[in-house]
């Protein structure tokens, strides 16, 4: 999809009631995405696959941040591989921060990951 020319605002009031089921993840990525380029975050994009825990890195005043995005369902929640994930890509991409957006929740262990090693979520 080409969200640059599409009314964000309609689709986050109408997806975000069904969680973004009817997107693909791929879609959801190139949304997220599009969500930080409206914000005025330059978007660099890595591999759909390969991309050593990362679906993004998004930069602005200074700060470049590594960016993980998971269209989970409520029952499937962020854990600790999940943020190990991101935490290697923010090493690896050299960011300042890490952060993951999602459109589930946490485990508590994932949750306690995240407070330690300062992820933004």
């Amino acid at each position: 999809m080409k969200f640059n020319k599409t009314n964000i605002t309609k689709i986050l009031y109408s997806a975000i009631q069904n969680k973004f089921s009817d997107f693909s993840p791929y879609d959801f990525e190139d949304f997220i995405a599009q969500l930080f380029k409206d914000n005025n975050y330059k978007v660099e994009g890595t591999n759909y696959s390969g991309d050593f825990g990362a679906d993004g890195i998004v930069k602005k005043d200074g700060i470049k941040i590594a960016i993980q995005v998971k269209r989970y369902q409520e029952n499937n929640k962020v854990g600790v591989k999940d943020i190990n994930q991101i935490i290697g890509a923010r090493d690896y991409y050299k960011c300042d921060k890490a952060m993951v957006v999602t459109t589930s929740d946490y485990t508590k262990p994932g949750k306690k990951l995240s407070n330690e090693t300062k992820l933004s979520f």
